[in-house]
């Protein structure tokens, strides 16, 4: 009978034993959980300032409208092409949400055109990585290229939006609308730029006004898709209207590192005009994840 009790009392302090040494480890730290973003980027070729000038299409008339297209949807990001120093800073004035870089075409000191890059300024943070060259033989200096019909540049920016800290780089351009070796060399050059600057493999993304459809030979060069095409939600909407009198798909949106979500033309009405501009804004909402 001792014998039993005994045997019982030592199974007894070895169960006990074998949780007390259970509760004693330490606890496993938490898996990280992916946090779903969104970045919504937009081009513009917004229409050169001295186009239309006594015209129902007139920068003087069209610009309330880009100003209430812009507080409709909101892009966190904008590539712009045509807009003049002072329509950038028009823009600027009467949508101080954003900020902006912008560098003239045909030198710092002249009221040309820009490829600017404007950003929301409560979403996206800007860092000093930023440039401009141009699509020619001499890309550092001001300069025509090929067989283009007037100087063409590149402006790029290295941004961050807040909520995320997630970096990635935008290079907006204009192609030739004349030059089809300019279009095609320009391409090249600044795909080529785009693997100097964007040493991080961090998301990038190529916007712009290429004066050409996407069936072109020339798209080969870029390895990136085409957010029209890679969105689930889309459509075939022309972006050149040309006032009424053209029609065709010839502004981009180009990406890497993220998901395109919904892609959209911008072609509702807005302010007192039929048209913003001759070519309707392009829209794409992109998705990604940040452990």
């Amino acid at each position: 009978m001792h014998r039993i009790i005994h045997i019982g009392l030592c199974l007894s302090l070895i169960l006990a034993g074998s949780c007390a040494c259970k509760s004693d480890k330490a606890p496993q730290p938490a898996v990280p959980v992916e946090k779903a973003y969104e970045l919504s980027v937009m081009s513009f070729n917004v229409r050169y300032l001295q186009g239309d000038a006594g015209t129902a299409n007139s920068w003087d008339h069209r610009k309330a409208g880009v100003m209430a297209m812009l507080r409709d949807k909101k892009p966190m990001v904008i590539g712009t092409q045509e807009g003049y120093v002072a329509q950038i800073k028009d823009i600027l004035k009467e949508a101080p949400a954003y900020g902006a870089y912008y560098v003239p075409r045909d030198g710092e000191n002249v009221d040309n055109e820009t490829n600017g890059i404007l950003y929301l300024k409560d979403s996206i943070a800007v860092t000093y990585d930023r440039g401009t060259f141009w699509l020619s033989e001499t890309p550092a200096k001001r300069s025509m290229g090929w067989d283009a019909a007037c100087s063409r540049i590149c402006s790029w920016m290295k941004l961050y939006v807040k909520s995320s800290r997630q970096a990635f780089y935008v290079f907006n351009t204009h192609l030739d609308h004349v030059g089809e070796v300019a279009r095609a060399e320009g391409l090249k050059l600044i795909w080529s730029r785009i693997r100097e600057i964007n040493t991080e493999g961090l998301p990038v993304f190529l916007t712009g006004d290429f004066n050409t459809t996407i069936e072109d030979g020339i798209f080969k060069e870029i390895p990136y898709p085409s957010a029209r095409l890679a969105a689930p939600v889309t459509d075939q909407t022309p972006s050149y209207n040309g006032f009424g009198k053209g029609s065709a798909a010839i502004d981009h949106i180009f990406f890497d590192g993220m998901q395109a979500e919904v892609f959209e033309t911008v072609d509702g009405k807005y302010g007192e005009t039929d048209y913003i501009s001759d070519h309707y804004p392009v829209m794409c909402t992109f998705s990604y994840t940040v452990k």
